[in-house]
């Protein structure tokens, strides 16, 4: 009768050793870089620099236009340029 108790028995789970493991596999692959999102964020950054020299540019010029508008237009593309660039050399760097 105690064999059959013993096999009924619930058998109690070890995962701490498992857990350390999976956790040591984890940290010892090294990160892996999304190439394509890190270069389409630097052009992104590029395209940000060179929207901020034509804006630079069309305020030294002084053509015949609005220029508060085309200042706030080139201001506007600069920043979501820049943030989108940030945002996928993270991305690519994760």
């Amino acid at each position: 009768m105690t064999k059959r108790r013993e096999k009924n028995k619930p058998r109690k789970l070890d995962i701490s050793n498992s857990l350390a493991e999976t956790q040591k596999e984890v940290n010892s692959k090294p990160r892996e870089k999304n190439e394509l999102a890190i270069t389409f964020g630097k052009f992104c950054l590029d395209l940000a620099k060179l929207t901020y020299g034509g804006v630079f540019l069309s305020a030294i010029m002084q053509l015949s236009y609005d220029m508060s508008l085309a200042l706030m237009y080139g201001a506007l593309a600069i920043i979501l340029l820049s943030v989108l660039g940030l945002v996928f050399v993270k991305i690519g760097n994760k």
